[in-house]
């Protein structure tokens, strides 16, 4: 005889599946929780010796069975229980609360969660003292049946079957079954089977359950991954609540906060541990949390807050304990420099923990991997004491003021560490504290100019020549010091000029001997290098790198300088017979040593003096080319600094051996410096683009008289063919030209 549901359980279903639960694992959950609270009923507290639960996966047709051995019910609690939501478990279980033993399925809606994968359940029961079995039997849409049966043998209990829905046939997988019930219903003081297996899946028993010390250590290292010494469990009272607890730390486990209820599993995914003290592994075990209807979450009331209250100060007294045992190979220790950021935490935050913690803070060595405590660096820095060097974390990137990277190179050299500190951060405070502590002073390394400008020995003749000339040509105070690295110069320490009586380029400064007004641009030029390098921020690298470069062109410069006194007593010579016109090209001297340039060797040098225009740049690498086929080096004025431009475009003539003069659009810049080497009497090549003339009309000054003089009307094949004619016929090149 069929009756009716009293309850619309499409939505109920509707209400199940999209609001209450977040996944149909849960299914299994709640079908265990029933057989528990039914064995419970039966059997009060000896569930875990009287009690069973079987559950079997069956292929075909793809179902799922739950059995118990509990109280079973009757026909007026089917109809109550099965009909009517959380009514007839209320009424079932009364006699379970007033016992003080309350049922985990409080809300009386799980069984109602079957329907999610469920196309039809069956439910197979047989109540303790009842002469008769009942099978009730529910699609979930509209009806139920119910039908008598004379048992077969003399068990109680009640089976459950759910024949699944063609989208849930994963859930009569026996390794779904397993791992789904292994997550849920572990700690259940019942035993669950799965299949033909004769050993219960469960455990069974929490840690703090567990007699032996090593029983408990093998169950913290399968559960939370400690190790087998590194743990703390046991029970705690939070007012007048009291629950179980476990802590552990595993470098090498994710930590896990797992929240039971009443044996069952609830949550991990609530963080309820302090951040600096979150670097444990967390199990607690509470019958009387409050949880929303599903029983996947954990009302966070009062008794919630209580509990996690008291942990923290579980874990800090565990700490406490570690600490001190004061090894230095303790696991403690080893906690601490695998987590130094929450025990940084905890010691800023818990004086009585900085106390025990500090001696084991690390602090990072800066341009390095490496770690050390305050008691090491102490032993490596000796000669410093009591200062500890530091520097900012920004300090050891791009942004380094170079004068902090040049003392910290210092450093480096002297096998002096320095510790990175955050600006202003975590890591900085702790160094104060610790060096308050200990009575150091805590002391920023581009304070330490000390370790830059040292005492210079004796001063030599030839740097206290520069030193005078710095000081007449800079208007700078200036003395003599020995620094690191002996490749620097000089450094400027505010108003003042230290020169590095090391540097062997100011040692060969000060040996010139040239005209006063000569060497004056090169100080200028030193000084504004390095005074703009002591406003620029660059890390160590760069600098370095920066550094070589420019003593680089410093060494150009003084190699260009030696030949300035030969220069000067030549114009000297040459002065008084200007009007006679320019020498000769075949009065170019080539009795003289070669010299290096990128690589390759020359014997002279041409001036090359043309429009600084795109459109002359064909000309340009014509020139350069032709001529060092023949050893000559040829140059233009691109390039020089505006800065004396008229000095320096003389200098250049001076040290060329002849010219080539491109005159095609008589460029008053062209036409000067022209008229500097008639001056200078050098040699020149005077060229000229006769298409130019042709289209612009352009035509060149009479009275402009070459030695050599080549027209061209083709830049690629004419001029290079001329040029390279005039070369090869001038005998005083053919040495350039032998092998």
């Amino acid at each position: 005889m069929s009756e009716r549901l009293r309850v619309n359980t499409r939505e109920l279903i509707t209400l199940l599946g999209k609001h209450l639960y977040t996944t149909p694992d849960v299914i299994f959950r709640e079908m265990v929780q029933n057989s528990y609270d039914s064995i419970r009923e039966r059997y009060g507290t000896r569930t875990n010796k009287m009690g069973r639960i079987w559950i079997k996966t069956h292929s075909s047709p793809m179902a799922v069975e739950f059995t118990d051995n509990g109280m079973g019910m009757d026909r007026t609690d089917l109809v109550e229980y099965l009909s009517t939501i959380g009514q007839g478990l209320k009424k079932l279980h009364e006699s379970l609360r007033n016992k003080n033993t309350a049922p985990i399925g409080e809300f009386g809606i799980g069984f109602y969660s079957s329907f999610m994968i469920s196309e039809q359940t069956t439910v197979v029961t047989r109540k303790v003292g009842s002469p008769t079995k009942l099978v009730w039997t529910s699609d979930g849409i509209d009806e139920f049946d119910i039908v008598e049966s004379r048992p077969e043998d003399d068990t109680y209990g009640t089976s459950v079957t759910l024949r699944l829905q063609r989208g849930s046939s994963k859930y009569g997988d026996e390794a779904v079954a397993r791992d789904i019930v292994k997550r849920y219903c572990n700690f259940l003081d019942c035993p669950i089977f799965v299949n033909e297996e004769r050993h219960p899946l469960n455990k069974g028993m929490f840690p703090w359950e567990i007699k032996d010390r090593s029983g408990q250590a093998q169950w913290m290292c399968e559960h939370l991954g400690s190790t087998p010494t590194n743990f703390s469990i046991g029970t705690a009272q939070a007012g007048t609540v009291t629950f179980g607890y476990a802590l552990s730390y595993s470098a090498f486990v994710h930590k896990r906060h797992e929240i039971y209820s009443r044996r069952m599993f609830v949550t991990d995914d609530l963080i309820f541990i302090e951040g600096y003290l979150d670097l444990l592994n967390v199990m607690i075990n509470c019958d009387k949390l409050s949880l929303n209807m599903s029983r996947q979450q954990v009302l966070q009331n009062r008794t919630f807050h209580v509990v996690t209250e008291e942990i923290q100060n579980l874990i800090l007294k565990w700490l406490r304990k570690l600490l001190s045992s004061g090894r230095p190979d303790s696991q403690l220790v080893r906690m601490i420099k695998e987590r130094q950021e929450q025990f940084q935490t905890l010691a800023l935050s818990d004086p009585l923990m900085f106390e025990r913690i500090y001696p084991y803070l690390l602090f990072r060595v800066a341009n390095s991997e490496e770690t050390v405590t305050i008691e090491e660096y102490i032993k490596r820095a000796p000669s410093i004491a009591p200062k500890v060097l530091c520097m900012s974390k920004s300090s050891d990137q791009i942004g380094a003021g170079d004068k902090e990277c040049l003392i910290l190179m210092v450093c480096e050299k002297k096998g002096i560490p320095v510790l990175m500190t955050g600006p202003e951060g975590q890591e900085d405070e702790l160094l104060r504290r610790i060096c308050n502590k200990l009575g150091l002073i805590k002391t920023q390394v581009g304070e330490c100019t000390e370790f830059l400008l040292g005492e210079g020995s004796e001063t030599t003749e030839k740097m206290e020549v520069v030193r005078r000339n710095c000081e007449r040509f800079l208007g700078k105070k200036t003395r003599v010091g020995r620094f690191e690295p002996p490749s620097l110069p000089l450094v400027i320490d505010g108003d003042e000029i230290v020169l590095n009586e090391q540097n062997t380029y100011l040692a060969t400064l000060g040996a010139m001997r040239i005209p006063f007004d000569r060497v004056r641009p090169v100080y200028l030029s030193l000084y504004k290098v390095f005074h703009d390098l002591d406003k620029l921020e660059l890390a160590q690298g760069m600098l370095t790198r920066l550094l070589e470069t420019q003593l680089d062109v410093l060494e150009n410069w003084q190699s260009d300088l030696s030949q300035a006194e030969k220069s000067q007593q030549k114009l000297t010579l040459l002065s008084d017979h200007w009007w006679s016109g320019p020498r000769a090209i075949s009065d170019v001297d080539a009795d003289r040593p070669s010299f290096q340039r990128k690589g390759r060797e020359y014997i002279f040098r041409c001036f090359i003096a043309c429009p600084f225009k795109d459109a002359y740049q064909d000309v340009v690498t014509i020139v350069t080319d032709v001529c060092a086929s023949f050893g000559v080096l040829a140059e233009t004025a691109v390039g020089i600094d505006t800065r004396d431009l008229l000095e320096k475009v003389c200098l250049r003539i001076d040290g060329a051996d002849f010219a080539v003069v491109d005159v095609s659009e008589v460029n008053p810049n062209v036409m000067l410096e022209l008229g500097i080497l008639i001056a200078r009497r050098k040699p020149a090549i005077i060229i000229r683009d006769k298409n130019i003339e042709d289209w612009a009309g352009i035509r060149v000054p009479a009275d402009i008289v070459g030695i050599e003089r080549i027209e061209y009307s083709n830049k690629t094949e004419d001029l290079r063919r001329k040029l390279h004619s005039i070369l090869s016929e001038m005998g005083v090149l053919n040495r350039a030209t032998k092998p």
